[in-house]
Order: structure tokens, then C-alpha cells, then sequence
């Protein structure tokens, strides 16, 4: 799997590229055991090239999250499809994670609270 990382007035943007699923999740696991390591705190997931997420990707997403709450970080995931969206909302992943829709909704969820 490939996957962009690019930093933009204080968010780190990760998209990947492709299905994320079990035999595929390695290039994006690794990519956030370094912004772990890097200490980030506000990822946004560009999903606009993926077309689903299997039960490992769910997994990896929000454990992600979780870590990154741990020092008072945040993470959403924008620009999926209709199908990936609906993935989401039976995971009830939008407990842990923000959902945005918009561009614009990204960028007020990774801003609000910022210093």
C-alpha cells in the first residue's frame, strides 16, 4: 500500500492509497509508528482512495486514535465514499474518531481547542 503524508498549518494529511485490510495495513501502521515517534497530534486520514476497510483497518485506525487522545491529540477521517462512510458508521468508530464530511469540517475539527 502506498501512502502520501503531507504536513498543512499544523495537520498531518496521511492518505492511503488502496484497501485498507489485513494484508495490506503494514505501510500504514508503519507510518504511524513514526508520527507516533514523531510525536503528532493532529492527523487528518484522507480516505478518497480507499474503497474499504476490513475489521484490521478499523482496528488499526482506532487504536491509532487512541493514541493519539493519550497526548491530547485528535484524528478524523475525510474524504470517503458512500460505501467507506457506511463501514464507519456500523463500527461506531465516530466514538473515537471524528467523521468529517468536508474539507472545511476537517479543518474546524483538527483547529478547535488548538493553541
Amino acid at each position: 500500500m502506498k501512502v502520501d503524508i503531507a504536513n498543512a498549518h499544523g495537520i498531518t494529511v496521511v492518505r492511503p492509497h488502496g484497501d485498507i485490510r489485513v494484508k495490506t495495513i503494514l505501510a500504514l501502521r508503519s507510518n504511524f509508528d513514526v508520527l507516533d515517534k514523531e510525536r503528532v497530534t493532529r492527523v487528518a486520514i484522507d480516505l478518497s482512495e480507499v474503497a474499504f476497510i476490513d475489521s484490521s483497518g478499523i482496528g488499526l485506525l482506532a487504536n491509532f486514535a487512541k493514541r493519539l487522545h493519550a497526548r491530547d491529540g485528535r484524528m478524523c477521517l475525510f474524504n470517503y465514499s458512500g460505501d467507506v462512510k457506511d463501514l464507519l458508521d456500523i463500527t461506531g468508530i465516530d466514538q473515537a474518531v471524528a467523521l468529517c464530511d468536508t474539507m472545511e469540517e476537517m479543518h474546524r475539527a483538527m483547529m478547535d481547542g488548538a493553541s
